[in-house]
């Protein structure tokens, strides 16, 4: 344990060491990523905003699933399970130090792991596995980038991150595989088919 503090704090040291030198570009970028995350409220409107194409309704029912088995996961179970302080927590901790400087931007509960990258992986992961992969690993830009956000403003630790990177991809790879058996029932089929929300609501009519 006491090895991956010391790869905390290092990481913590680099952040702030980011935020020293590139602050003035860094900080307000970082900090509306960071708020795009909060309740995954930007994730969830997309994915709904998929679900009304024929071509990304898979897709968007995919990113819904992972986004509820990412909640689930961090903030019903590890959250309360691990218990975890946020690195600010000890006021007399580096991390509360370099907190402070970057704004002590709020945050409340448990910090082990990482909600905000949890459902940003989740999210990404789900969308990977629906489209072309030539293209959709650019998806995995959105969980390293949240994740970087999260530790740049000292609200976790790297290894929140770490672990939510690997929850967060668990949670769209059973998302996927849902999907695909939610395939198997005719409703699922219907719906997935459904060339335009017209004909969606129509076939909902339907006996």
């Amino acid at each position: 344990m006491a090895r991956f503090f010391q790869i905390d704090v290092w990481f913590a040291t680099f952040a702030h060491a980011a935020k020293v030198k590139c602050g003035s570009v860094l900080t307000p970028i970082l900090r509306a990523v960071s708020a795009a995350g909060n309740g995954g409220a930007i994730f969830i409107a997309a994915a709904l905003v998929m679900l009304a194409f024929q071509k990304t309704r898979k897709a968007g029912s995919a990113a819904l699933i992972a986004l509820a088995a990412s909640v689930l996961l961090t903030e019903v179970l590890l959250k309360n399970i691990v218990g975890r302080a946020r690195p600010f927590a000890d006021e007399s901790s580096v991390f509360y130090t370099y907190w402070t400087d970057a704004g002590s931007l709020p945050a409340g509960g448990y910090s082990f792991p990482s909600g905000h990258t949890a459902a940003a992986m989740a999210f990404a992961t789900a969308l990977f596995f629906s489209f072309r992969k030539d293209l959709s690993w650019l998806f995995f830009l959105l969980p390293l980038a949240m994740g970087f956000s999260r530790v740049y403003f000292q609200v976790h630790y790297l290894t929140d991150v770490a672990a939510s990177f690997a929850v967060g991809f668990l949670c769209g790879l059973i998302a996927v595989y849902v999907v695909q058996l939610l395939l198997h029932l005719t409703f699922f089929r219907r719906f997935s088919d459904a060339k335009g929300l017209e004909e969606l609501l129509c076939r909902r009519r339907q006996p």
